[in-house]
């Protein structure tokens, strides 16, 4: 469980993720990103690749777009961000309210914490 602010942060972390996936450093599983407004961010991110700086705009020149992988999953919904705690095997779920303090963080937190493969990051 990531929790991570929406803007900058959540777009900061896809990018960190797709490079450790491209170049095979972390396994292929499922990807969460639980944040509406993280969703809605990321979009705006994803339309305004002229705004990247060299290195983005390197992995864009390769044919990848460095906010998304195969395995990422957008849950806009509150039925969506549910079923997330309904999948026993490993994921990563990025989830709004970077402090914890609210959002969907809690819920997932609630849910998963006391999971002994569990991690916070």
């Amino acid at each position: 469980m990531i929790p991570a602010f929406a803007v900058e942060r959540t777009q900061e972390i896809l990018y960190i993720l797709g490079e450790f996936q491209r170049n095979g450093m972390i396994p292929d599983i499922p990807i969460y990103l639980d944040s509406p407004l993280a969703i809605k961010a990321t979009e705006i991110f994803r339309k305004n690749k002229k705004y990247y700086d060299k290195e983005a705009q390197a992995i864009v020149d390769e044919g990848f777009d460095p906010f998304d992988m195969p395995n990422l999953k957008f849950t806009p919904t509150t039925k969506e961000s549910i079923a997330i705690n309904e999948n026993q095997g490993s994921a990563i779920v990025i989830a709004g309210n970077g402090m914890c303090t609210a959002g969907r963080i809690k819920h997932h937190l609630k849910h998963n914490l006391w999971r002994p493969g569990a991690s916070l990051v």
